[in-house]
């Protein structure tokens, strides 16, 4: 497998097993980190982005209104069948990411393993915080959101003034983490200033804090 392919197949198998592990309750239950969605409704979202992008249906891709007509779309299936839908259109999805235009192969690696922890969240099942999964998707969030906000906003690097675990960062820059606890970070300057970063592209800060 090529690299974006196989980061996508190890998120998507660490997710299945997850899932395919967890009560019943717990995977219809609130996820605290989008509080909106159950744990079926984001594996419904996943899946959803894998027929959609196969289908070419990415008119308003990333929008609220695409991700949710995936998710009304499957609410009144079980989840084992989403997940059997997935095994059938993720590895096709998987196997097109490398020759995606940049950074839209990044962008899919990043959007699964952002739920993966919304997911890990939900049912309280920590793990795999240093995967390359998660390098990717910070690379994606620095490079593609945070870097051209730096340079509209006349801020210096946010690496050169930001000391956190790559992790804190990754869910702070993905919406997962609140205005105080992204104030509680190491700082070697105001952190007011840079808070605009963190509400880039479809994400914005939280109103409270989510520990993980």
């Amino acid at each position: 497998m090529r690299t974006l392919e196989a980061l996508y197949a190890e998120g998507r198998d660490r997710i299945v097993e997850l899932v395919a592990g967890a009560d019943p309750g717990a995977v219809h239950g609130e996820v605290p980190a989008c509080p909106a969605w159950s744990v079926h409704d984001v594996v419904s979202h996943l899946t959803g982005v894998g027929a959609d992008v196969l289908a070419g249906n990415i008119a308003g891709a990333a929008t609220d209104e695409w991700t949710d007509a995936q998710i009304q779309a499957r609410r009144g299936r079980s989840t084992a069948d989403v997940i059997a839908e997935w095994h059938t259109v993720g590895p096709q999805l998987a196997a097109l990411l490398d020759d995606f235009p940049e950074p839209y192969g990044r962008q899919v690696v990043a959007d699964l393993i952002v739920h993966e922890h919304d997911i890990r969240g939900a049912l309280d099942e920590p793990a795999a915080r240093a995967s390359a999964g998660v390098g990717v998707g910070l690379e994606f969030l620095r490079g593609e959101l945070v870097a051209p906000a730096v340079d509209t906003l006349g801020l210096s690097p946010l690496d050169s003034v930001l000391s956190v675990d790559e992790f804190e960062l990754f869910r702070a820059l993905s919406g997962r983490r609140s205005a105080e606890q992204i104030r509680r970070f190491d700082w070697s300057a105001d952190p007011d200033s840079y808070l605009p970063l963190f509400s880039q592209g479809p994400f914005t800060v939280r109103p409270t804090d989510l520990v993980e």
